[in-house]
């Protein structure tokens, strides 16, 4: 057997993107092989503008009492304004009330640690370093 490469969609995307489905599936059934979670999901919250374009939005997994905030994001000229407590505030809410006890992320220190540790949620790690003179940070928060 020989390794393919995929890497930085290479060849065909939708190609590359059905590999990266069957890898990460591959992975999420031998968990559930180990370990059981009937809510066990996604939270995708989007908020749109008055022309129906994604302005804002967060995506989190959740998986055995916890949601994984993968991606908080605001569209620069939309920033200030709230969205992003508004939609962590809700995916919160979702996780919790699909049994959530806690929620983890991470985030550069160029991007926004700080507003993070505002709404309750505390360092837990730190990788330096990385990119550059920066670091990405790691924070946690029971529910």
């Amino acid at each position: 057997m020989q390794i393919s490469d995929y890497t930085d969609s290479l060849g065909d995307r939708a190609v590359s993107q059905r590999v990266v489905t069957v890898i990460q599936s591959g992975l999420r059934d031998h968990n559930r092989s180990r370990h059981t979670d009937p809510n066990a999901g996604q939270i995708v919250l989007a908020v749109h503008d008055a022309g129906q374009e994604v302005v804002a939005g967060l995506i989190g997994e959740l998986a055995y009492g916890w949601l994984t905030v993968e991606t908080l994001w605001v569209a620069k000229n939309h920033r200030g304004q709230g969205l992003g407590s508004r939609l962590l505030a809700a995916g919160e809410a979702r996780a919790t009330a699909r049994g959530c006890h806690a929620a983890h992320l991470s985030t550069y220190s160029f991007q926004a640690p700080e507003f993070y540790e505002r709404r309750g949620y505390e360092r837990f790690g730190e990788l330096q370093d990385y990119p550059g003179d920066e670091s990405m940070v790691f924070l946690r928060k029971r529910l």
